[in-house]
């Protein structure tokens, strides 16, 4: 045999052990045909040569093309252990574009004696089909949602962040008003009965209406200040009872055993009720009456009465 058939089967040998060392990558399509929206199974076989192993399986390119979705990918499983391994691992692809799709060819990643490598796959094409509309074909309605029964386990992740936001809410609040809150002043007690209805007469005898001719006015204004008095004094429901009523209540509590105010109130209800005009000192009269009355009434001051008793004990 001549020397250059031997250089030349030892080439062939050569390059055919290098190719069956490297890692090969074989794809197969569960269909070349598919409907739009309609899921594809994709089967992925990769023999890899003692020494190799997979590093990474580069779907990316597929993905960023937008002419296929990636629904779901399976672990890459040993099928077949030896001097070359088979490794597979599945696909499931879906895709809203009609036409005829060619993908780039698949990159696998390996590495053989601590060298990085990469070998293709052929390439992937498929073709997606529409539905066909012809004029026979009938447009149907949209269905109707299907609404879903109320469960109460879907509003307990609400329930219990509110419970949580009370929670926060209540700790914020403790931490916020942890000092004890200023005490607040009372407020100032109430104007004695007294003070009110002498401040009350000293200005309708100021005014004098009486001297205008408004007799029913001055009259309707005095007994209104002795009213409010019986009633803030001595509890007296005066402002709603009659005068009869209110003799009777002040009877009972000895506080007109000489009428003069029984006096007052029936001159009152003459002027209101049966138009009578008494002479003009007559109003002066009755106003100094209940002045009087005020003051002999009154309810005694603390302080003036305690400083009496003071000085009592003194002496």
């Amino acid at each position: 045999m001549n020397r250059p058939i031997y250089y030349l089967l030892f080439s062939f040998l050569l390059a055919w052990s290098s190719l069956s060392a490297q890692v090969r990558v074989d794809i197969n399509l569960d269909s070349t045909t598919v409907l739009i929206g309609d899921q594809l199974g994709v089967g992925i076989s990769l023999f890899v040569p003692e020494g190799a192993a997979i590093a990474e399986i580069n779907y990316s390119k597929w993905a960023e093309s937008g002419q296929a979705e990636i629904l779901d990918q399976s672990p890459l499983n040993t099928v077949k252990a030896g001097p070359t391994t088979l490794m597979e691992q599945r696909l499931l692809l879906t895709t809203f574009d009609s036409g005829y799709h060619r993908f780039e060819p698949l990159e696998v990643v390996y590495l053989q004696d601590g060298v990085r490598d990469t070998t293709y796959s052929s390439d992937l094409a498929m073709t997606v089909a529409t539905i066909p509309v012809t004029r026979e074909s009938q447009i149907r309605d949209n269905k109707d949602i299907i609404e879903e029964e109320i469960n109460w386990l879907d509003a307990l992740p609400y329930f219990a962040g509110l419970v949580l936001l009370g929670l926060l809410v209540l700790f914020g609040r403790q931490l916020l008003f942890k000092k004890k809150a200023p005490i607040k002043e009372p407020p100032p007690p109430p104007r004695p009965a007294h003070e009110i209805a002498l401040e009350q007469l000293e200005q309708l005898e100021a005014d004098a209406p009486w001297q205008r001719g408004e007799i029913k006015a001055f009259q309707s204004d005095l007994t209104f200040v002795l009213r409010s008095y019986l009633e803030n004094r001595f509890d007296i429901q005066a402002l709603e009872a009659t005068s009869p009523e209110i003799n009777q209540a002040m009877a009972k509590q000895s506080l007109d055993e000489n009428g003069r105010i029984r006096s007052v109130l029936d001159i009152a209800d003459m002027v209101k009720f049966a138009k009578a005009k008494p002479e003009l000192s007559a109003h002066p009269k009755a106003l100094e009456t209940v002045r009087a009355f005020v003051l002999d009434t009154r309810k005694p001051d603390p302080v003036a009465t305690e400083s009496v008793e003071e000085n009592a004990s003194e002496e």
